[in-house]
């Protein structure tokens, strides 16, 4: 379920999109909470080369929550890469329940997931994406 907490308008394609990657993913979407922010200025220079205004999200483990942070009209690459990660996450905990995995193997494990199924070409350079793209990781 999407909830809007942005004081944005959503993008159209959104939660048709964020359908189609929980059906894709196996979880029903009324499931899958996920809580849309807006990005604030401060969070700008979160990234060192230039993707301030990049969306960004975070899995909470403990809640089965999803937070997705954006700015108005984001790209609709970068959202949907970032949304498909995040399910990606999620799905990895529905399937192993109670494992913990380390970082690395966890981020490649939701960045394969998002490369495979968000069919999307992000602008932005999330680190793990190049590496994951360039087959540099088993």
């Amino acid at each position: 379920m999407l909830i809007n907490k942005s004081r944005m308008p959503l993008p159209s394609y959104l939660a048709g999109a964020f359908r189609g990657l929980c059906r894709v993913a196996g979880l029903k979407s009324a499931s899958v909470p996920v809580i849309l922010k807006r990005r604030n200025r401060y969070e700008s220079n979160r990234y060192e080369r230039g993707e301030g205004n990049a969306p960004n999200g975070a899995y909470f483990r403990e809640t089965r929550t999803i937070i997705i942070r954006t700015v108005p009209n984001a790209n609709k690459d970068d959202l949907l890469f970032v949304l498909a990660h995040e399910i990606g996450h999620f799905k990895q905990h529905k399937e192993h329940p109670g494992q913990i995995m380390p970082t690395r193997k966890s981020e490649d494990y939701a960045n394969r997931f998002a490369l495979q199924v968000c069919h999307c070409s992000p602008k932005a350079d999330y680190p793990i994406k190049k590496r994951i793209k360039e087959g540099a990781t088993k």
